[in-house]
C-alpha cells in the first residue's frame, strides 16, 4: 500500500510510529516493566494517563520515523537486518549518550536507565528493520 505525500510513502512511517507507541504501551504495562518503572519514577499505577500524552508520543514517533526512513533509504539497501543494525548503531551513538547525560545529572536509577534504554533499543531496531524493508 502506498500513500505518497511530498515524495514520501507515509504508510510505513505511520506503521513504524504506531509500533513505537504500541510497544511502549506493552513495555510499560503491568505485564512487562510497568510496576518497576512506576516505582522508579514515583508514579502510582492508578494514575490515568492524559490522552494528550499519547497524541504527543505518536507525533514524536512520526517525526522520528520520517528521519529514520531517510537514513534507511540512504544506507540500508532495502534489507531489514541492515535497517535493524543501523538503527541500533544510531541508538548507541546518539540516543544513549543523550539520555545517559540526562539521567546521570538527574541522579536517576540505573534500573530506570536500563528499562527506558532497552525500550528505545527494541523500538528503534524494529522501526529500522521495517523502514528499511518497506519503501
Amino acid at each position: 500500500m502506498y500513500l505518497y505525500w511530498m515524495g514520501v510513502n507515509w504508510v510505513p512511517i505511520l506503521t513504524a510510529a504506531l509500533i513505537n507507541v504500541v510497544l511502549g504501551m506493552i513495555w510499560y504495562s503491568k505485564f512487562a516493566f510497568g510496576d518497576k518503572w512506576s516505582a522508579l519514577v514515583k508514579k502510582k499505577r492508578t494514575d490515568k494517563p492524559d490522552p494528550t500524552d499519547f497524541i504527543l508520543a505518536f507525533a514524536a514517533a512520526v517525526a522520528m520515523s520520517v528521519i529514520l526512513q531517510g537514513v534507511m533509504t540512504a544506507t540500508a539497501g532495502g534489507k531489514a537486518i541492515n535497517g535493524a543494525l543501523i538503527a541500533s548503531m544510531l541508538w548507541l551513538g546518539i540516543m544513549v549518550p543523550v539520555f545517559m547525560a540526562n539521567y546521570l545529572w538527574e541522579n536517576k536509577s540505573l534500573n530506570l536507565i536500563v528499562i527506558n534504554g532497552a525500550y528505545w533499543l527494541v523500538s528503534i531496531a524494529i522501526q529500522g528493520a521495517l523502514l528499511a524493508a518497506w519503501r
